[in-house]
């Protein structure tokens, strides 16, 4: 019996020490969108491509683009990029978008990334410029790490092996005669040759002295062992140590006081740019279909699809 009791008091002590502390918050509707079955009722209407007899759904996604929220509209025969106006209303369609992405901005481009496995690249007019997977790369096994800068596309994959293609575009052979060996990379930016660009040891980048990453380990471990911001932080029971075991694979973005996101299935940690914690909070993941999307406010929209409409949900900024 004393031997159990000791045991309890083992798990207790062992779950305050490391036990995490959530934050939750209301998703608030926003705006209701018509949709219909790959949207052919009518031309408002998004598309929403809801399997018989399952949940399981395809349909439009969210991004920002400055302060523009944009819908990807994914399963029509013409896919389709709508820039919104302030009341949800289109503002412009343009025919071409990512498919379900989560989207980061870069130099002069828009990347959508998809399942850490393709890479699609658009300008800033939403026109397709490249689009990348192992489909038409054959050594191309997945992505650790992205970066995009003077019309070159840096990739950590995942051998955790650095290359990168000049130019990339929409021609396949074009990509792989230009193609970039780690070697090459790392000599050329040593070479001045991408201004404010430089590599570390550990073939991190960094621009102007600004870690460039979408990886969220690389991300928290610059932080761990400066003494400044370490150890454990007010309101949230963690340390760096702890926060390092968290699977957040997906890099949302920054606010215009440039905190920066991450997310995983159902988590969002927003850190401001020291690397301190702001918030640490659980969504809904029922409410959202789709990669939440950052405003540059820093509020947090999610697309939640339904039989005969989407659903557009914000977590408004309380960090």
């Amino acid at each position: 019996m004393r031997k159990i009791f000791i045991l309890l008091i083992l798990i207790i002590s062992i779950n305050n020490i490391f036990g995490i502390e959530y934050n939750t918050y209301d998703m608030e509707v926003e705006h209701v969108f018509k949709a219909s079955h790959l949207g052919v009722d009518s031309v408002d209407d998004l598309a929403i491509n809801k399997h018989p007899g399952g949940e399981d759904a395809s349909g439009p996604a969210i991004f920002f683009k400055n302060e523009n929220l944009i819908v990807s509209d994914q399963t029509r025969m013409n896919m389709r990029t709508i820039i919104l106006n302030k009341d949800y209303s289109f503002k412009k369609i343009v025919v071409n978008s990512f498919f379900r992405a989560n989207i980061v901005h870069y130099d002069n481009v828009i990347i959508g990334m998809r399942f850490h496995e393709t890479v699609n690249i658009f300008d800033q007019n939403f026109v397709q410029k490249s689009w990348l997977s192992y489909d038409n790369i054959s050594f191309f096994n997945g992505y650790k790490d992205l970066y995009y800068k003077d019309n070159t596309l840096f990739i950590t994959d995942n051998s955790y092996k650095l290359w990168g293609i000049r130019n990339p575009s929409l021609d396949i052979n074009e990509n792989k005669k230009n193609i970039m060996t780690e070697e090459e990379i790392i000599e050329e930016i040593n070479s001045g040759k991408y201004k404010g660009l430089t590599i570390d040891s550990e073939k991190r980048l960094f621009l102007d002295g600004e870690l460039q990453t979408i990886q969220y380990m690389k991300y928290i471990l610059q932080f761990q062992n400066k003494k400044d911001i370490a150890g454990t932080i007010k309101k949230f029971n963690y340390n760096y140590e702890t926060l390092a075991k968290f699977s957040m694979d997906t890099y949302l973005g920054k606010d215009h006081d440039e905190n920066c996101y991450w997310s995983s299935s159902r988590t969002i940690m927003v850190f401001n740019k020291n690397g301190k914690l702001l918030n640490l909070f659980r969504f809904d993941e029922d409410k959202s279909n789709t990669y939440p999307a950052v405003s540059p406010s820093g509020d947090i929209y999610f697309m939640g699809y339904g039989t005969d409409n989407v659903t557009l949900y914000k977590i408004k900024r309380q960090w």
